[in-house]
C-alpha cells in the first residue's frame, strides 16, 4: 500500500533526483525541504513559511507541541501540492507564492483527493530532515528512503558549491548533542568555535550524519537505504525496485523521461566525477577523516 514518502540523507547525495523521480509516480506530489531554514528566502521553492531556523533540526517526542501541526499543513496542504502528477490542471500547475487565489483553489481541489480510496500522497524531499526521520516516520506513517553517497563525492560537491557548514546549528541543540550526536559533541563544539577549510568540514559532517544512518539501518529494517553510485550505474533497475517496494505506479513514463534527460546531459549523475575534482592528497585525507564509517557502505576499491 502506498504511503507518504520521505527522501532524506545528507545534502548533495541525490535526494533531489530521487525525490523528483518518485514524485513522477501516479497520484504522488513533490514537497521541497520543509525543514530548510531557507524556505522563506528567494528561489524556486521559497514560500515565506520557514518553520526551522537551524540546519538539521532534531525533533523527538519531547519537543513537538508547536511543530507537528505546522509540518502537517506544510506537507499535506503546502504549495508544492500543485506538482502532483497525473491529476487536474490545478494539481499540475507551477504556482508561485504571490498567486494566492490559485494556490488556495489548488489546496481545496486536492484535499478531498487525498482522503479517497486512492489518495494523492506527498514525496517529501528533505536531506535537512535526516536527524528527525524517525519522528517523521512515526507521526506521518512515512515510507523512508535514505540516500548514501561516497564521502569524496559528497566533499567534492560541497567544495564546488563553496558551502561551509554551520556546526553551531548542531551545537545549539542540547537534546541532539546529548542524544544521537553525543559521540561527536566535543568535536562539533570545536568546529563551531573555529572555522575549518571546506573539505575538512565536509569530512566531519559526512561522518557525523552517516554514523546516525548506521543506527537507522540497525533499527529500521523497513526503510530503504540507497547508495547513490549503485543507482547512478543502473537507474532503471534501481527505480523499478523502489517503485515496486513502495507500491508506486508509472515507472515506465518516469524512466523514459529520465533517459531523455540523460541523453541531453550525458555526464548527469556521474558516480566517479569526484576523481577529476579532488587531488590524491585530499582524497586520502577524506578517507582517513571518515574512517571507519565509510566502511559500512563502501569497499577499499571504491576510493580509486
Amino acid at each position: 500500500m502506498r504511503r507518504p514518502i520521505l527522501v532524506t540523507g545528507a545534502h548533495r547525495t541525490g535526494t533531489t533526483w530521487v525525490g523528483d523521480m518518485l514524485a513522477r509516480a501516479r497520484r504522488m506530489y513533490y514537497v521541497h525541504e520543509p525543514f530548510s531554514p531557507n524556505r522563506g528566502g528567494t528561489g524556486d521553492h521559497a514560500n515565506g513559511q520557514t518553520i526551522f531556523d537551524r540546519w538539521y533540526s532534531f525533533i523527538d517526542d519531547e519537543n513537538t507541541e508547536d511543530i507537528r501541526a505546522r509540518l502537517e499543513q506544510e506537507i499535506f496542504d503546502g504549495p508544492e501540492a500543485m506538482t502532483a502528477k497525473g491529476e487536474s490542471d490545478l494539481a499540475n500547475a507551477e504556482v508561485d507564492s504571490p498567486r494566492v487565489g490559485l494556490l488556495d483553489s489548488a489546496r481545496k481541489a486536492l484535499r478531498p483527493l487525498r482522503r479517497g480510496v486512492d489518495p494523492i500522497l506527498p514525496v517529501v524531499k528533505d536531506p535537512v530532515a535526516l536527524l528527525s526521520a524517525p519522528w517523521l516516520a512515526r507521526h506521518f506513517d512515512m515510507n523512508v528512503v535514505v540516500m548514501v553517497r561516497h564521502p569524496a563525492a559528497f566533499a567534492a560537491s560541497i567544495a564546488r558549491q563553496g558551502w561551509a557548514f554551520p556546526f553551531a546549528d548542531l551545537a545549539s541543540q542540547p537534546r541532539l548533542m546529548s542524544g544521537p550526536l553525543k559521540e561527536f559533541a566535543d568535536v562539533i563544539l570545536d568546529f563551531a568555535k573555529t572555522e575549518r577549510e571546506i573539505l575538512e568540514q565536509a569530512g566531519l559532517i559526512w561522518k557525523i550524519l552517516y554514523s546516525v544512518v548506521i543506527e537507522y539501518r540497525r533499527e529500521h529494517s523497513d526503510w530503504h537505504f540507497v547508495v547513490y553510485e549503485d543507482l547512478a550505474r543502473d537507474p532503471a533497475a534501481g527505480f523499478r525496485n523502489l517503485y515496486s517496494k513502495m507500491g508506486l505506479r508509472g515507472v515506465d513514463p518516469a524512466l523514459r523521461l529520465l533517459e531523455a534527460e540523460r541523453r541531453a546531459s550525458p555526464s548527469l549523475h556521474d558516480p566517479k566525477g569526484w576523481q577529476r575534482e579532488l587531488d590524491p592528497v585530499a582524497i586520502m585525507r577524506l578517507r582517513e577523516a571518515t574512517d571507519p564509517v565509510w566502511r559500512e557502505f563502501y569497499r577499499d576499491g571504491d576510493w580509486s
